[in-house]
């Protein structure tokens, strides 16, 4: 198919006149798309069906989604309670908390990078 547009004497916007369509040997050339195929195909051009296909399911994600969000609250717990020893002056409590924090950022940078492949 092959549109043949014509500048306009006036206003100089292209203006569609005739489409092109071909098949094989067989060429029309009429003012609109459906009647250059009714010229190749006979009277009623030939139905044009789109077949969308969904993509394939997924991997349920729920396990994933439920332990991330497991994931963000015990590394909030870890933040209060290392927050908590701050304030009282209690060092070792304090790094223990932030080694387990850490321990929780990097399961979760697991997960997100295991989402993204």
């Amino acid at each position: 198919m092959e549109p043949v547009f014509l500048q306009a004497e006036t206003g100089g916007l292209p203006e569609l006149k005739r489409v092109i369509v071909a098949a094989g040997a067989q060429i029309a050339m009429e003012p609109t798309f459906k009647e250059s195929l009714a010229a190749i195909f006979g009277a009623e051009a030939p139905p044009t069906e789109i077949v969308v296909k969904p993509p394939p399911p997924l991997e349920p994600e729920e396990p994933v989604a439920t332990e991330i969000a497991s994931l963000i609250e015990e590394a909030q717990q870890h933040y209060n309670q290392a927050q908590q020893y701050l304030k009282a002056g209690d060092w070792t409590g304090y790094g223990e908390e932030l080694d387990a924090l850490k321990a929780v950022l990097d399961r979760l940078a697991e997960l997100t990078a295991e989402g993204e492949r």
